[in-house]
């Protein structure tokens, strides 16, 4: 999936237009660009034009030009700003808030694989926000493995959570913890506190104080609340008392202590994303 920056490189103005230009003057040169090629029906320049004037860059910041020129090009089949204009609508960004409106964009940006719009229909699915039948857990867990099977890290969190509380598919811890690992390896903080707690409780893997610690410390270091909540937790408990915790809880679960990584190795609470 092409990204915003990829996107919008391809409509920069030739260097030797710009060459002398301080950065400030590039800018007005070239939303000025944009606004031309937009006028002319260019979906790309329409969406060029939605970015800048949703952060600034070059022209005054207006969200509701913004949200303007993202469902034009939106309408013409650009995926990326139907997945921004899906957000728009969900959020009321610019626009009155219409969350069948925001369904909708998400649909036609999933049905052409961008994976944020893919996770986000899974939460809509999973919360019944602005779809007729309402909560339908077999569609989230649908849209959620869409986006997790394409390395989406928020979509890989949200099946694995799927797996773990049996919403929507058959309960399965192991299977959940592979989710949550391809998740957190990617950074992913909420992935790498419930990775911890699965290992702190032993679901799905062997009960594995340090592995636990370890995993809440990478998702403290982003301020993950519950992460931090944990990891202090741990941290107070006597040492031999871990100890004694583990032996206790190892003799009744297999003897692996490490997840089977079979599931997430085929592919390189519900959580939204928000626009680019």
């Amino acid at each position: 999936m092409v990204d915003a920056e990829d996107a919008l490189a391809q409509l920069r103005l030739p260097s030797s237009k710009t060459d002398k230009m301080t950065k400030q003057e590039m800018q007005a040169a070239q939303v000025e660009y944009w606004y031309k090629k937009a006028g002319e029906g260019h979906a790309q320049a329409q969406y060029g034009i939605s970015v800048c004037l949703q952060k600034g860059m070059g022209v005054e910041k207006n969200l509701g030009e913004a949200t303007e020129w993202c469902e034009k090009a939106a309408e013409q089949g650009h995926a990326l700003a139907q997945f921004n204009t899906g957000t728009f609508y969900h959020h009321g960004t610019g626009v009155k808030r219409d969350l069948p409106r925001a369904v909708g964009w998400y649909i036609k940006a999933a049905e052409q694989g961008e994976v944020r719009a893919a996770n986000n229909l899974g939460v809509c699915y999973e919360k019944g926000i602005g779809v007729e039948e309402g909560v339908c857990l077999r569609k989230a867990v649908f849209w959620y493995r869409k986006a997790a099977e394409l390395g989406n890290a928020p979509g890989q969190c949200n099946l694995g959570v799927c797996f773990q509380e049996g919403k929507g598919v058959e309960r399965c811890d192991k299977v959940a913890v592979e989710w949550y690992i391809a998740a957190a390896k990617q950074g992913y903080a909420e992935a790498q506190w419930r990775l911890g707690r699965c290992f702190r409780r032993g679901e799905g893997v062997s009960v594995d104080v340090a592995q636990a610690i370890a995993w809440f410390e990478k998702g403290a270091a982003q301020e993950h609340a519950r992460a931090i909540i944990e990891l202090e937790e741990l941290r107070k408990e006597p040492a031999a008392e871990m100890e004694h915790e583990v032996e206790a809880t190892m003799a009744e679960l297999p003897l692996s202590r490490t997840p089977d990584l079979s599931g997430a190795a085929r592919i390189p609470p519900a959580h939204l994303e928000t626009k680019t």
